[in-house]
């Protein structure tokens, strides 16, 4: 009697396989990125118009504003307001001149406010 080697593999090394497969699978569906990444929100409501920025404040040199009609004002009038507007902080809290958030962020209803009332102020004379 002659005993011929195996032709095919053993039932352990078949069992090894499957338990390898079986983990695998396990380790690739625990870490699917289905899963929603949620951030929280601020908690304060921040304005639509301006950032807030936690830097402090320092003036600008802007020499025209958007939205203001200065070239009616004379112009000792004019580079009054203009000052004002660079040297002024917005109070939208952006940390930046009047001028400056009117440049940068021209949606921002405070610093058109403010300059509004800037120009209209000097040419009632104030």
């Amino acid at each position: 009697m002659s005993t011929s080697p195996s032709a095919g593999p053993n039932r352990s090394a078949i069992g090894f396989v499957a338990v390898t497969l079986i983990l695998l699978a396990a380790l690739v569906w625990g870490m699917r990125p289905d899963h929603p990444h949620l951030v929280p929100s601020p908690l304060q409501a921040q304005t639509p118009g301006c950032p807030r920025t936690s830097s402090t404040f320092v003036p600008s040199n802007i020499t025209s504003l958007r939205g203001a009609d200065l070239a009616a004002l004379p112009s000792e009038v004019k580079n009054r307001v203009l000052l004002r507007a660079n040297m002024e902080p917005c109070t939208c809290g952006c940390a930046m001149s009047i001028a400056s958030c009117r440049a940068s962020q021209p949606q921002c209803e405070t610093s058109k406010k403010l300059l509004g009332s800037m120009t209209s102020g000097a040419q009632n004379g104030n």
